[in-house]
């Protein structure tokens, strides 16, 4: 039971890395529109391109803290998914 545990860590893990990348970029996408359509001058698009979508960044203003899920009382005869 704790394999399947620790399987279930990883592969949502592996989601949350998945989501992070994909919110970066989202984040690149639009501010790229943004510069397009004029809502943001050349300069802070080079700033922000540069400083914040670095390669392997960190997102710097993720608010988002990701809890370990609570398996108190689950029971995988019972099919829950977790």
């Amino acid at each position: 039971m704790q394999a399947d545990l620790n399987r279930s860590e990883q592969k949502r893990q592996e989601r949350i890395a998945a989501l992070g990348l994909r919110l970066a970029a989202l984040r690149r996408d639009q501010l790229y529109e943004d510069k397009l359509d004029g809502k943001i001058t050349e300069e802070r698009w080079t700033r922000k391109h540069r400083g914040v979508f670095r390669p392997g960044a960190e997102p710097r203003n993720s608010t988002v803290k990701l809890e370990p899920p609570d398996y108190t009382g689950a029971s995988l005869d019972r099919g829950e998914n977790f």
